[in-house]
């Protein structure tokens, strides 16, 4: 009686909070509908001899689960044959559902391909590099505190939006060793334009299991109607 009696003394009040809740529920809302997604990345892992590297993204879509699962060959910076694999399930997703099973179930369908490629997933490669707070990053400089090499890392995008998003990138890479001479780099492919891409930005950095070679995880923003999506893609090359 006590709670009922208070209830009905803020009954006002709490019409008004109720009306702000609902107003701020519609407005965020209206935001996520129009957001976009942002995927989720897996370094899946590479193979013995750090010829090969496995990656995925997922996550959930209006309609679907959905899951990409990517096989590259690091030395020639390139997918292999069967290396593109992507799926959709259109199945309602639960509240709070990040898509993982569209992952899990994709990986498991290419069981055989990790095999035969010989990838490990206890082999991720030494991480050099995370962007944590998800800001764009387009300029780097950071010291590998195993070896004491200096490496500054520029990304150079090239926007237009004439007629829609189209951008190309390219990388900059200097490794500096104190006593050594300096070495440049680069990678990326200026002269590709990806139609629909509005920006680029350096998500994460891995050196192959040998050290030998250099794997730049670049997420990309993609524009889709009135919203803005995140997906990842990559550029390796030789030390």
């Amino acid at each position: 009686m006590k709670y009922n009696l208070l209830f009905d003394k803020k009954s006002g009040e709490e019409n008004k909070m109720r009306k702000i809740f609902v107003l701020f529920m519609f407005i965020l809302g209206n935001h996520v509908l129009f957001a976009g997604d942002i995927a989720n990345f897996i370094n899946i892992g590479f193979s013995e001899d750090s010829r090969y590297y496995m990656f995925a993204q997922y996550g959930v879509s209006d309609t679907a689960v959905y899951s990409e699962i990517y096989t590259v060959d690091v030395n020639k910076n390139s997918f292999i044959k069967t290396g593109i694999n992507k799926k959709e399930y259109p199945v309602s997703s639960y509240p709070m559902d990040d898509g993982s099973g569209a992952f899990y179930k994709g990986l498991v369908e290419l069981s055989s391909q990790v095999q035969k490629n010989r990838v490990d997933p206890l082999l991720k490669g030494r991480c050099l590099y995370v962007n944590i707070n998800g800001e764009p990053v387009l300029d780097l400089e950071f010291r590998d505190f195993k070896t004491g090499k200096t490496y500054k890392i520029n990304l150079l995008q090239s926007v237009s939006e004439s007629n829609g998003p189209e951008s190309s990138f390219g990388l900059k890479i200097l490794a500096e060793n104190p006593g050594e001479p300096s070495k440049a780099y680069s990678a990326g492919s200026p002269s590709i334009k990806r139609a629909g891409v509005k920006g680029y930005s350096i998500k994460s950095i891995y050196l192959t299991p040998d050290e030998k070679s250099m794997v730049l995880v670049i997420a990309k923003s993609v524009a889709d109607k009135d919203s803005v999506s995140v997906r990842y893609m990559i550029e390796s090359f030789a030390l």
